[in-house]
């Protein structure tokens, strides 16, 4: 796959039950599973995407059902806290790129986000544990949409295997509306190509 590089400037048992149910037996696109007060939920994978995998942020002690993905959100990526310290150290990286101008589509955003001072290696200092090995990033691609959102996908994506599936965390930011919601997700065997339709399942389909 070729990335299009732009010039950038810029009670309460009842409803869990229901929401329960749906997650069960709902059918394509990701079924709602479980939501948190301190804002975070749990989406179930459709078939559709394959092999796709969830993790959880550091700090977040509580167990990822198989099969599913777990979103940390906020209605204003000015406000995180109650989002375990990963998520919200994250969030300010992303605040920083805000000033971008994309183009619609997927691009490589790496060089246009170094220039305001933001590189892979930056999200992972702050995104990962220190304990374990892991592959470092060293893209930074953007999605951007007509309807004013766009997401951004961290993760290290080899040169010669520009679509092979890797891990990386991908982040949601809705700028036609105010105040910007933000929503993140660890995800594992990914394909860059499928950042389009990610995107609108995990930015736009599950509800808070």
């Amino acid at each position: 796959m070729r990335f299009e590089v732009s010039r950038f400037l810029k009670p309460a048992n009842v409803t869990i039950g229901i929401m329960l149910l749906m997650g069960a037996v709902s059918s394509g696109g990701f079924a709602m599973g479980s939501s948190h007060n301190n804002g975070q939920m749990d989406i179930q994978v459709p078939a559709s995407f394959g092999d796709l995998e969830g993790y959880v942020a550091p700090g977040d002690s509580e167990a990822l059902p198989t099969g599913f993905l777990r979103i940390y959100s906020t209605k204003d990526i000015q406000s995180v806290a109650g989002l375990p310290e990963a998520v919200q150290a994250q969030a300010a990286l992303v605040r920083k790129l805000d000033p971008l101008s994309l183009q619609s589509g997927i691009q490589d955003a790496t060089g246009a986000a170094a220039q305001l001072g933001v590189t892979p290696s930056d999200f992972d200092r702050v995104a990962y544990s220190s304990a374990g090995k892991r592959a470092k990033s060293n893209r930074i691609l953007a999605v951007e949409s007509k309807n004013g959102s766009r997401a951004f996908f961290v993760a290290r994506i080899a040169a010669d295997q520009p679509d092979g599936a890797v891990s990386g965390i991908f982040h949601c930011v809705e700028q036609a509306q105010l105040p910007v919601a933000y929503r993140a997700t660890y995800l594992g065997k990914i394909a860059p190509s499928t950042l389009i339709e990610i995107k609108e399942e995990i930015c736009q389909k599950p509800k808070m």
